[in-house]
This record gives structure tokens, C-alpha cells and sequence, in this order.
């Protein structure tokens, strides 16, 4: 299947929908997916006005023909009403014990459908406004090679269902969009291609980490079902989500809800329903996501320090902890206007890291929300700024283990810049190795630091075009450490008090900041050039031009 060809739903071509990235020739053998038999899975189109047709036969012979219509309340099997529950597409029904048993541990109840089809028309169901049923909270997908070709194709995706659960259109209501969709498997989740397409589609998650898919419908019940207020001050507290319009959130839950179900799509425009400030998700204004971690953070949130919010410390902060439930006054408009920013010393450290057991290299798929990625997840190195008081190296390693949740042991140098502008920003690429022994699996789970993590060979980079990328530095470095071109130096006593000098400017009053920076790093600048000249640059190179994190 040419690259820049035709898609393939259930193997009748049809044209590719203009905002997701095709499907790549360089799909990975998926030898280890489930063997299950040719499934006769009804073949799902969308016409020219964007309708959905069904042009085959479900796998219990009914036929379907013709646009999808509203059913009559009842005319699907229903999941447990007393709970919250998953829906549950899987082409194989001996995998049901396993997908249900996710959901059960994670406190669901669930309804299993083999077909795409068959999971649009119980939604549609549920919405005839005499239903009487509430929608799923969450859509797991389990997504593998169905007919053995090699390739995961955009039914075995079911993408159908992933595209309205996106933008919903008639018979659907906008409502759909409050399910938070995981796609479920291997194959998929170790692929850059087809997580930057499950994603396009309309996935919020892509894992195939079955003990990571638990814990991200855990939180997503913590921050979406919303306890009864007890008092009319907890009532007027509540508020909506910008995104999606789901309701009755308190602060905190209004938090977690946004980290795990919408840093992998477009912010919203609209006012803070928090404080009312405007927010844009265009480029130049600061988006809602950006704007909620920065000023809305719950108090009491992170509870080993370390300056990173996990989702397990999201679930304890929304279900544990009663101060941090009912929500602290948060900042207003005018707080916002009289706290201007202070001048700070910026050092940034950025990671190339290979993993010596098959040679490949680790990427982060950022949020959608950060500098440079327009709206979209995009793959970049591992990267974060360092701290008061941390060392680049330390700031290194805390940042990759907080976008990728793999610990590293920088090895060396590959680059040192120091922009030619006034505030001389200092960053330093280092080149790491992972440690023999891991904390965690590697992430999966959304937060505002990134949607997920990656390993990849060099010839994955060939299916991710330019622009999927935060910054093209992965295809500048990963292939000349691979070849041997580019070799890391060795720390020395050069860098070392360089990165002396960058944390006691990081720690200096904004009042003597400059006066001391142009005092003491130009000079400190000259011992550097003299002791690395292959790798210290003082101009625009292509990690000068990556964006501030």
C-alpha cells in the first residue's frame, strides 16, 4: 500500500480524510497480534456530504444496507445502569473476558460489540431522546491486524466510530464528545504511525499497557462523575468544561478532566470558567490548557515534591484529600493584570536517548498545546528547563522521566548553545543511555506534559513527516549517533562550572540579573568554546530554534 495512496477500510479503497496523516507502507509485522479468522465486518464509508453508509452485512448475517439511522429506543443491549460504563469494540469475542475484566477493575461495567457499526448504532440508541440511558464515559477500541496483511487498516481501527465520537453530526449530538476514547493495542502503541493517526481520528489515548488503560479510566471516573453538592456554595462552584461542556466539575475535577481527556486535541476558545480570563488556542495567546496548569494547579497536588503531577496523584487529589475536593478561591482577572512577570535566567536541557539492547531511540509525543505543535500531538526529544537551584543534567533527567516515565543516565555531550540575544538562554543536549532497571512501563497515559512516549528505529522517522514533528531534531541526530558521526564528549571541569554559573544566575534577584549575567557568562562563554569547539555554538543552529518549553 503506497504511502501517499489510497486508504483501505476493509480492504475497499476510499480517499483518506484531509487532516490525518495516512496510514505508512512501513507498518510493523504485527506477528504478535491475536490469530483470529476472516471477520465479516460490515464495510463502513463516508460519502461526499460526510454521512455514514454501511455497505455490507453485520457478523451475524442482518443485513445493512443504506444510511445509518436513528434506532428505536431499546433496539440495542444495554450495559449495567447503576454505574458508569465502557463501550467495548473488539473484532474478536474470545477477547471479551480480558477487555471487560479492564473495565471491571477500574470499577465499569460494560457493553462488548464486535463491529464498529454495532457501537455507532447502540450510541444512536441511547440518544432517541426517549432512551432513558446515559452515554458511556469511556470507548475502548481494541485495535490489531484482523486479517493477518500486515497492516492496521482504518476498520480494524474503526475509525467510523473514532471520527464520531470526534465531531459528532446527525443523528449524534455533540454529547459524544465527552467520551474519552482509548485505543487498546500492541501493535498500534508501538507504532509513531499509527498512534499519530489513532490520535488524528479521534483517540485521546493509545496503549498497550493493559495496567495504563486501567488507570486512565480510573481517573477519568475521579474527574468526570461528579459527586451530589451538598450546599448551595458547593452548587455556584461547579462548573462546565470549555471543551466538551460536561458539567457539575469542581475545580480539581475540572483539572484532571482536562489533563486526561483533551491535551490531545485543539483548545478551546473561551473564558476560563475559573477565573474568566480569555483564553486562545491560536498562536501569540495563551492556551486554556497552558492557562489551567499555570494558575489553577490544586494546592497539595504533588504529593512527593518533585515537581510533577501524576495521574495517580490527580485520582488521590480528586478522591482523597477534602481540602483539595472542595476547590481553593481561585485567582481573578485583576490578579492576573497585577502579577507581572519577573526576569528569570533560563537554561534548558535536551536529551538524545538510545537504548543499547536494539539501538533505538526514545521520542515524546507532546500535548497538543505546547509551543510549536499548532494543535496537534507532535514527537520531539525528551526536553525541560531547568529549576532554581538543578543543574542542567538533573533538570535532564527529571523532565525524561517525567514526559516518558523512563530514567536515563546522561553519558555525555552533543551540543551546547547560547542564543546571541540579551538573555544569553544557555541549552545543552546531552546524549543518555535508559538504566537497566525501569520505574514504570513506558508512559502512555495523557497529562499536560505529554501525551505518551515512544521507542523507535531509524526507520520509523521515515513514516513521520516534517511537520508531525515539535522540532526536525530527531532526524538531524538520531541518524548520525547511529552511524557514529556524531560522539558525545565527556563532562568535564569546563561544563561543570558553566552549569555552577547557570544555577547561581537561575537563583539571582531579577534586579541584579543582568548586570550579572553580562559580567560573568560571556567570559565563562570563551572557556567553553575553547574546550568544546565541535559542539558550542553561539548562533541559531537547529536547537536554537526549538521553542521554550
Amino acid at each position: 500500500m503506497g504511502r501517499a495512496s489510497k486508504y483501505r477500510v476493509n480492504k475497499v479503497a476510499v480517499a483518506p480524510p484531509p487532516e490525518v496523516t495516512p496510514v505508512a507502507s512501513r507498518a510493523p509485522t504485527l506477528a504478535s497480534a491475536p490469530s483470529v479468522g476472516p471477520v465479516s465486518s460490515p464495510q463502513v464509508l463516508r460519502t461526499v456530504d460526510g454521512a455514514l453508509l454501511n455497505c455490507g452485512s453485520d457478523p451475524f448475517g442482518k443485513s445493512s444496507a443504506g444510511a445509518l439511522s436513528r434506532p428505536a429506543p431499546g433496539a440495542a443491549t444495554g450495559p449495567p445502569t447503576d454505574r458508569p460504563w465502557v463501550l467495548i469494540r473488539s473484532a474478536d469475542e474470545r477477547r471479551r473476558p480480558e477487555l471487560t475484566a479492564l473495565a471491571e477493575r477500574a470499577g465499569f461495567g460494560s457493553a462488548f460489540h464486535r463491529t464498529a457499526q454495532g457501537a455507532l448504532d447502540e450510541l444512536a440508541a441511547i440518544q432517541h431522546p426517549r432512551s432513558g440511558r446515559s452515554l458511556p464515559l469511556a470507548c475502548l477500541v481494541d485495535a490489531y491486524d484482523e486479517d493477518g496483511d500486515g497492516v492496521v487498516d482504518q476498520g480494524e481501527m474503526s475509525w467510523p466510530l473514532l471520527r464520531m465520537i470526534q465531531r459528532p453530526h446527525a443523528p449524534f449530538e455533540a454529547s459524544l464528545k465527552r467520551i474519552f476514547v482509548i485505543v487498546y493495542g500492541r501493535p498500534v502503541a508501538a507504532s509513531p504511525r499509527y498512534t499519530l493517526d489513532a490520535l488524528g481520528a479521534g483517540a485521546r489515548m493509545v496503549t498497550g499497557v493493559a495496567g495504563d488503560a486501567t488507570r486512565a479510566l480510573e481517573l477519568a471516573r475521579a474527574s468526570s462523575v461528579a459527586d451530589p453538592a451538598k450546599t448551595e456554595g458547593e452548587r455556584r462552584a461547579r462548573v462546565a468544561c470549555p471543551a466538551c461542556g460536561l458539567d457539575g466539575l469542581t475545580p480539581p475535577q475540572l483539572f484532571a478532566h482536562y489533563s486526561l481527556f483533551h491535551v490531545a486535541e485543539r483548545g478551546a476558545d473561551a473564558k476560563c470558567p475559573l477565573c474568566a480570563k480569555v483564553t486562545r488556542r491560536t498562536k501569540g495567546f495563551e492556551s486554556f490548557a497552558t492557562h489551567l496548569e499555570e494558575y489553577h494547579t490544586p494546592e497539595g497536588t504533588d504529593q512527593d515534591g518533585d515537581a510533577f503531577i501524576s495521574s495517580h496523584e490527580l485520582k488521590c487529589m480528586v478522591l482523597s484529600n477534602p481540602k483539595v475536593r472542595r476547590g481553593l478561591a481561585p485567582p481573578t482577572v485583576a490578579d492576573f493584570a497585577a502579577a507581572a512577570p519577573e526576569k528569570t535566567f533560563d537554561a534548558y536541557a535536551l536529551l538524545v536517548v538510545r537504548r543499547p539492547a536494539d539501538g533505538k531511540f526514545l521520542l515524546v509525543l507532546e500535548s497538543a498545546h505546547t509551543a510549536n505543535c499548532n494543535g496537534k500531538p507532535r514527537y520531539w526529544i525528551p526536553a525541560g528547563k531547568a529549576r532554581p537551584g538543578e543543574t542542567m543534567v538533573e533538570a535532564a533527567v527529571a523532565s525524561c522521566l517525567r514526559d516518558t516515565n523512563v530514567k536515563v543516565s546522561p553519558r555525555g555531550l552533543l551540543r551546547i548553545l547560547m542564543e546571541p540575544s540579551e538573555k544569553k538562554t544557555v541549552r545543552a543536549l546531552f546524549f543518555a543511555e535508559p538504566d537497566a532497571v525501569q520505574p514504570k512501563p513506558i508512559k502512555t497515559v495523557p497529562s499536560f506534559h505529554s501525551v505518551g512516549a515512544i521507542w523507535v528505529g531509524l526507520e520509523d522517522l521515515l513514516d513521520i513527516h516534517g511537520n508531525e514533528y515539535r522540532s526536525e531534531d530527531p532526524k538531524v541526530f538520531f541518524p548520525q549517533i547511529a552511524s557514529g558521526a556524531l560522539q558525545p564528549e565527556a563532562f568535564g571541569s569546563t561544563w561543570a562550572a558553566l552549569e555552577a554559573l547557570c544555577v547561581e544566575l537561575g537563583g539571582t534577584h531579577p534586579d541584579e540579573l543582568q548586570r550579572k549575567r553580562d559580567a560573568t557568562l560571556p567570559e565563562q562563554w570563551v572557556n567553553v568554546e575553547r574546550r568544546y569547539p565541535n559542539i558550542a555554538f553561539k548562533e541559531h543552529d537547529v536547537l536554537a530554534r526549538s521553542s521554550r518549553r
